[in-house]
């Protein structure tokens, strides 16, 4: 057990023994003490490992693109609450087939309405229908774009609506102005749909905002269920005014023809939810 004595020098093996840490003259203490060190040691050195590992997949996760709850310090009285992420159905009762649709405000937990409708420039062609399931269709055909005219077809929404657009009382308020819902432009946050039959090879979704003639932009690349937000819109390439959220009127699911052929459109936007944030 000679090798045992040189694992500590005599001089630290006499200051142990003077404390009555070990015994000077009994190797398997020392032996003991040793092993001690070295576990110590070697925990040590996987912790730090470990530590590292973690701090890197931290670094390179994937941020999170859905709201859950939070908190707010802005300073306001009201805004230190924590904030509750939802989803609301927005979607119309019509038969399959019609094509005014309206969403009733008893339809939703907020009390919005709104109305669905088709637009297209002064060429191309599009209708919109009911599917029956809350959903609404849209077909058409968009015809090629020029040096001089750019060609567009699409379907859309309002999002606080008094009625129907041919009542000459009607009138579509953005979400600032909405009378029906208090705060508005603060709780709503984007909106959650599907694509049922053909995806358009180019479909973008719209946040149409009063006094902007471009809209900002998303684009919209499967057919499956997806949330888009607001923080998502880019600006059209023609447009340098930031997006304003209180001065968003509708949603709007819109197709552009850059191709020397015309281009025919068949789809539906289905299970539309809208994302709202309220305080606790």
């Amino acid at each position: 057990m000679n090798w045992l004595r040189f694992l500590l020098r005599d001089d630290l093996q006499r200051w142990l023994a003077s404390r009555r840490l070990i015994r000077y003259t009994d190797p398997m203490i020392i032996l003991y003490y040793a092993a001690v060190s070295i576990a110590w040691i070697l925990f040590s050195a996987m912790w730090c490992a470990c530590t590292v590992v973690d701090s890197i997949g931290a670094m390179n996760a994937e941020p999170s693109t859905e709201p859950a709850e939070s908190t707010n310090t802005d300073g306001d009285s009201d805004s230190d609450a924590p904030l509750l992420f939802y989803r609301m159905d927005y979607m119309s009762a019509a038969a399959a087939g019609e094509t005014y649709v309206w969403i009733e405000a008893a339809s939703n937990s907020l009390g919005l309405r709104g109305l669905w409708y088709a637009y297209f420039d002064d060429v191309s062609t599009a209708e919109h229908y009911s599917d029956g399931n809350g959903g609404v269709c849209g077909r058409g055909e968009i015809v090629p774009s020029d040096t001089e005219n750019w060609r567009y077809a699409g379907l859309g929404f309002s999002l606080c609506s008094s009625g129907w657009d041919e009542d000459p009382a009607y009138e579509s308020f953005t979400l600032a102005e909405c009378p029906y819902v208090e705060n508005l432009a603060d709780r709503l946050v984007g909106i959650s749909f599907e694509v049922t039959g053909t995806l358009p090879e180019e479909l973008w979704l719209c946040f149409t905002q009063e006094g902007l003639r471009y809209p900002f932009v998303t684009a919209v690349s499967t057919m499956e269920r997806r949330d888009y937000f607001f923080v998502d819109g880019e600006p059209h390439p023609n447009e340098t005014t930031p997006l304003s959220v209180p001065d968003v009127t509708a949603f709007q699911f819109e197709m552009w023809n850059e191709t020397a052929a015309p281009i025919a459109f068949d789809f539906c936007i289905t299970g539309v939810q809208l994302l709202v944030v309220d305080h606790l």
